[in-house]
């Protein structure tokens, strides 16, 4: 099976670090390049399933185009929203991002009722800074009242990335 995951953010939230582990390469090992758009392609097991995934990873620039990330939104299978967990105003861009999203996708499920349905994750990255700025709580709630899935992680090591992916694959 072949999925498209869509990886949107605010600029410098680890969108790009963290797709980079889930393919297996070190983001610290490559000098810092801010992404306007690039997508990465890996293979994950689901339920012992070899699924290819393809991640498109927006760079943020979804954050100020709103016909970007529509479109991006239409070709995805699922949605990850990153935020960093050290800086509460990216949560609020995520916060934004995700009503927009939601409402695209309803008026889309609304003109085309047969539109699979896109499964949404959030994902706080970061878990191994200091201070803390958003509770995971906080992250939870969100993702709760929009019947996401919810993860916490850090580029270091991604786990919590792959699990939401895994989650949103099955």
């Amino acid at each position: 099976m072949h999925h498209i995951i869509g990886v949107f953010g605010p600029p410098r939230v680890g969108k790009t670090s963290l797709i980079l582990r889930s393919c297996g390469l070190n983001p610290f090992d490559l000098p810092y390049e801010p992404t306007i758009e690039d997508s990465h392609c890996t293979r994950i097991a689901v339920d012992g399933d070899l699924c290819t995934v393809h991640f498109v990873d927006t760079g943020g620039s979804e954050c100020c185009n709103d016909h970007l990330r529509d479109q991006w939104t239409r070709n995805c299978r699922g949605i990850v929203f990153v935020y960093d967990i050290s800086d509460a105003s990216t949560f609020c861009l995520v916060r934004e991002q995700l009503y927009a999203v939601h409402a695209f996708l309803l008026n889309l499920y609304k003109q085309f009722p047969t539109t699979p349905t896109r499964l949404i994750a959030i994902v706080g990255n970061k878990a191994d800074k200091r201070p803390r700025e958003v509770l995971e709580t906080e992250g939870r709630q969100l993702a709760d009242e929009h019947g996401a899935i919810f993860w916490e992680t850090s580029a270091v090591d991604a786990k919590g990335f792959d699990g939401a992916c895994i989650n949103l694959l099955r």
